[in-house]
């Protein structure tokens, strides 16, 4: 598995343009968040090494760097699910190799006992979610600079 680990974060290195210190897991209805990011660039899972796909629709299966506010990022637009047939080894490859990068804070959605009209409430609200984290990691870049 540590080696597994290691090659795929290998490649992402030599892909990477960015040294991101922060990453976000979009779940479902969050998926919109990477409208925010800028200055970004996108590698597709299927071209990454050891990566499980994403069998969930409406799950791209991408890693996005960029930017969200000043602060740079990696996301993770499409994840796994142990429901879909994966171990939890599977499941959480992407946060060891996260960590292996350098990922220091992570931030996870979710749609959790999701119902329909939440689901379109969240589709509502998804500017404000959006600014939301990009305020909570403004207000994280702030701490550390004090």
């Amino acid at each position: 598995m540590l080696q597994r680990i290691q090659e795929t974060a290998d490649f992402l290195k030599g892909k990477m343009r960015t040294a991101p210190e922060t990453a976000i897991i979009l779940g479902t209805g969050l998926g919109s968040l990477v409208n925010e990011i800028t200055e970004k660039y996108e590698i597709e899972y299927k071209d990454i090494p050891n990566f499980p796909l994403s069998t969930v629709e409406g799950h791209s299966g991408k890693l996005i760097f960029g930017k969200l506010g000043n602060k740079e990022i990696m996301a993770m637009q499409g994840r796994f699910h142990f429901y879909e047939g994966y171990s939890m080894k599977e499941v959480t490859f992407p946060v060891r190799v996260m960590r292996e990068l350098g990922i220091k804070t992570l931030f996870v959605s979710n749609a959790a006992i999701l119902r329909v009209p939440l689901l379109q409430f969240l589709r509502n609200c998804r500017r404000i979610i959006s600014l939301l984290i990009i305020c909570m990691l403004l207000l994280m870049e702030r701490k550390l600079m004090l």
